[in-house]
């Protein structure tokens, strides 16, 4: 307990030092979930403007750069533990796609080949562009 007395006025303060920490812990906890909050809204932009930009400038044949798509933009999301979130393409032809190469099926084998450097498109660029960096 504190008193203060200034120019006749007194003034009775207690301080519940135990109470203040514990509100203070649990203001911290909300703190973390708001940033995980903030930081899974941005990862999931995104990846819906990724797989905008693939689309969009590229011709796709199939929906292999869904989200729901084993090969496709995928987002793992933050924790109030663990403030980080991470967007991947588990796709093996993701980065010649991003540096531009145009990917064909061969006919005889079915299997996609990488033929030549055309035109550079920054597919996973959208980040830049969604304002997030």
């Amino acid at each position: 307990m504190i008193n203060n007395c200034y120019k006749g006025i007194s003034l009775e303060t207690e301080l519940d030092i135990d109470g203040f920490l514990e509100d203070l812990e649990k203001i911290q906890k909300q703190v973390d979930y708001a940033c995980s909050r903030a930081i899974n809204d941005a990862a999931f932009k995104l990846q819906k403007d990724t797989v905008e930009r693939i689309e969009n400038e590229n011709t796709m044949r199939s929906k292999w750069h869904k989200p729901r798509n084993k090969l496709g933009v995928h987002v793992k999301k933050s924790n109030k533990r663990n403030l980080e979130a991470t967007i991947s393409v588990d796709a093996p032809f993701a980065n010649d796609m991003e540096e531009g190469r145009v990917l064909k099926s061969s006919s005889s084998t079915g299997r996609r080949v990488v033929k030549g450097a055309t035109k550079a498109n920054a597919v996973f660029g959208a980040a830049s562009d969604a304002g997030l960096f």
